[in-house]
């Protein structure tokens, strides 16, 4: 792994397959690692998608029947976070499948959609929807949260509030990414940013020079794309933030007077069930998020390490629903149900039956 310095061009403008005949062939190493294989991550993607399926339908199946009453004011928010999980985990890890070559936003999808002739502009799209609806699903279930114990809020008094609330965020997931895909690279001019992107990581993974990568944003416009993300991390996390202090507040540092000890206990535990739920997932995004803000300004480049860090990325739906099953205690029995075929009850109803029946004897 180097840090690579843009290429000197010497007043002269190669073409492409100049560049690869006179340079990079005598100048790069142009065979493949195992996880820099396309193909070998593709499998790898895909394998793990299919095994972490059956999770997800466990995690459906635990909030729709298993959720108790106590747990009913989350249920909704609960079922729309998950519905965003499955849908991100599955256009990531199936749908997508991107192969990319940061610092740059150039890769090429080796997904299911890629065999369909879905341009490769939707497919991103559709991607960044799954991501960014994830993080506003989340501001949505804390909300929830900070409007059950403080029922003063402008949401309760003015319930039009909300639903201006809900539709800005999900209008903004949907656009904010839109002033950057006014740039994107149109494909008679693939060619020339390629060469652009050469200037940045002169000697990228031999899968560069196939026909089917492409060049999302040219190099020099990568600072749009990279802020527009930056401002929405801001905002979700922002918000977050407020309804989670002000939560704790109100649970912790408040006496409210509407709600019995036992009731404030049971929404105490609520929160802090929900934050574990959401922190353990989230630290699968931060790492990749920090691994970018990195190398862009550095033109740091190692695709193992993109690879790598997708899969990271990607497991974030994976290690939600896994969180969601064991954070709540209703959830888990359903787990050690299935795992155990549901002899763990009947061993504790023995263990019991043996217990009084020693205790009587005695």
């Amino acid at each position: 792994m180097l840090f690579l310095d843009p290429i000197v061009w010497k007043g002269r403008n190669p073409t492409f397959e100049d560049y690869y005949q006179n340079f990079y062939l005598k100048n790069c190493r142009n065979e493949t690692s195992f996880f820099e294989d396309p193909y070998n991550y593709a499998a790898i993607t895909s394998a793990i998608a299919t095994a972490v399926f059956p999770i997800h339908i466990l995690a459906f199946y635990c909030i729709l029947f298993k959720t108790p009453k106590t747990m009913d004011g989350i249920k909704k928010d609960l079922i729309v976070l998950h519905c965003w999980t499955f849908y991100c985990d599955n256009a990531l890890n199936v749908l997508l499948i991107g192969y990319i070559f940061a610092p740059v936003f150039c890769g090429v999808p080796l997904g299911a959609l890629t065999h369909y002739g879905v341009p490769v502009v939707i497919i991103g799209y559709l991607g960044q929807i799954g991501v960014s609806g994830v993080g506003t699903s989340l501001v949505i279930l804390f909300e929830t949260r900070y409007t059950a114990v403080s029922p003063n809020n402008i949401f309760n008094r003015f319930p039009i509030s909300k639903k201006l609330f809900l539709a800005t965020n999900y209008i903004y997931t949907a656009t904010f990414l839109i002033p950057a895909f006014y740039y994107w690279t149109p494909d008679d001019r693939q060619i020339e940013e390629k060469l652009n992107v050469l200037k940045v990581i002169p000697c990228p993974s031999p899968v560069f020079f196939e026909d089917q990568v492409v060049v999302g944003f040219p190099p020099d416009h990568t600072w749009i794309a990279f802020y527009c993300c930056s401002a929405f991390s801001f905002i979700i996390i922002t918000q977050i933030l407020f309804f989670v202090c002000n939560t704790i507040h109100r649970n912790h540092f408040k006496i409210n007077l509407k709600l019995s000890i036992r009731t404030l206990k049971l929404q105490k535990r609520l929160f802090r069930s929900l934050c574990v739920q959401v922190v353990i997932p989230t630290v699968s995004l931060f790492i990749p998020a920090i691994y970018i803000c990195f190398s862009i300004p550095f033109s740091y480049y190692d695709q193992t390490t993109n690879n790598i860090l997708v899969l990271v990325f990607s497991s974030h739906g994976t290690l939600t629903s896994l969180c969601t099953i064991l954070t709540y205690q209703p959830y888990r029995k359903v787990l050690f149900s299935f795992l155990t075929c549901g002899h763990t009850q009947k061993v504790i109803k023995r263990s019991v039956i043996v217990i009084h029946a020693s205790i009587f004897f005695f």
